[in-house]
């Protein structure tokens, strides 16, 4: 919800705030915007600062003890229980323009529908590949596909030969290379890869 001066007016009007969670409380109205046909349910949940480390919103009122988030939705229920259901989405508008502005999805469409369709699933099936492969390196925060490029897939290399058999000689040093040997074990553990820098000259 966009926190208008109506409605931190209708904000300040609560009193029956529920503590659900230490530092979390839930409390609800009916709003109506301008332009709106009708008056809506908001959802408000204000966090503690003081107990909360990661405490997420907006301070409003010049009270720097809580921080802020609304919620406005058609949804009947429990607040607290509609507040963790769009929480759970809230990533979700990051996850379209990745797909957008990393793997081209606004770029293409063909002739016919079904091509369009399979493309794009193949777009959403990469993605969910390089999600997959994150989680196998050992990623606790998400990368984007330009971050994956940087740190991971632009890399000069070369195959070579030891004996009878085969090298992979990378051309990173130093703390690079000993963080991309960690990668590659990570991805295939039963081999014993060589990541050598390339001689120069």
């Amino acid at each position: 919800a966009k926190f208008t001066k109506g409605l931190q007016a209708k904000i300040t009007m609560i009193t029956d705030w529920k503590e659900f969670t230490p530092g979390i409380w839930a409390g609800e109205t009916l709003f109506q915007a301008q332009g709106w046909t009708k008056a809506r349910r908001v959802i408000v949940i204000r966090e503690h600062k003081a107990q909360l480390e990661e405490a997420k919103g907006r301070e409003l009122f010049d009270d720097p003890r809580y921080l802020y988030q609304g919620v406005v939705t058609n949804k009947t229920g429990i607040a607290e229980e509609i507040w963790r259901f769009y929480r759970g989405r809230a990533d979700m508008e990051n996850r379209i323009k990745e797909t957008k502005y990393d793997y081209g999805i606004n770029g293409f469409c063909l002739k016919k529908f079904y091509a369009t369709e399979a493309a794009f699933r193949l777009v959403c099936f990469l993605h969910n590949l390089m999600v997959l492969m994150q989680k196998k390196l050992g990623y606790v925060a998400h990368r984007t596909l330009g971050s994956l490029r940087y740190e991971l897939l632009s890399c000069g290399a070369i195959l070579g030969k030891a004996g009878r058999r085969l090298r992979l000689r990378i051309s990173l040093q130093g703390p690079w290379r000993d963080r991309f040997l960690i990668y590659l074990l990570n991805l295939f553990p039963s081999q014993n890869p060589n990541c050598a820098a390339v001689e120069s000259g």
